[in-house]
């Protein structure tokens, strides 16, 4: 910025009021970010809000810039880093952050009880002996066992929570 940041309106009986100095110009600055290395505004999520360091100027930040991306109420980040730093004219950042929306607690299904002689097989791993909703899983046999009926390759439960919703009964005899 060239010249004064602010400006106070002054006022005598005599004279008109006028400002105290002239606005400040610009110029320099434009001129200065088209020679230096800087990186463009980086996208926001949807769901969500960046938040920089420095100031952007004319939608770009300088070089070394460091912002943190945040989610809205409700929502959280899909990976977990949520800070990228303009380097050599370019954001750190491999993939896109998007902010998903937070899964329901209270629909999720508990672990799945085995089958006498099997097991349980579930696509998703479990939190804490809780599994998402829509948590695929399949039964298997132990050796020395077999289904007993028509058995496809299908999945035969999925989490409809918080109760598993069973598609096919399995049976290892």
């Amino acid at each position: 910025m060239v010249g004064n940041s602010s400006a106070t309106c002054k006022k005598n009986d005599v004279e008109k009021p006028r400002w105290t100095s002239e606005p400040p110009l610009c110029i320099a600055i434009r001129r200065a970010l088209s020679i230096q290395p800087h990186c463009q505004y980086p996208e926001s999520p949807n769901h969500g809000q960046i938040h920089c360091d420095q100031r952007a100027i004319e939608d770009a930040y300088p070089v070394g810039t460091i912002c943190r991306y945040s989610c809205s109420a409700g929502y959280h980040m899909s990976k977990e880093d949520s800070v990228i730093i303009c380097r050599r004219s370019r954001w750190n950042i491999t993939k896109s952050v998007d902010c998903k929306k937070t899964k329901d607690r209270s629909r999720q299904c508990s672990t799945p009880i085995d089958p006498p002689n099997g097991q349980t097989f579930c696509r998703r791993r479990s939190t804490a002996g809780k599994y998402p909703q829509g948590t695929i899983c399949w039964y298997f046999c132990n050796p020395g066992y077999e289904v007993s009926g028509p058995l496809s390759r299908k999945p035969v439960m999925v989490c409809q929570g918080p109760e598993w919703e069973v598609l096919e009964n399995v049976i290892c005899a």
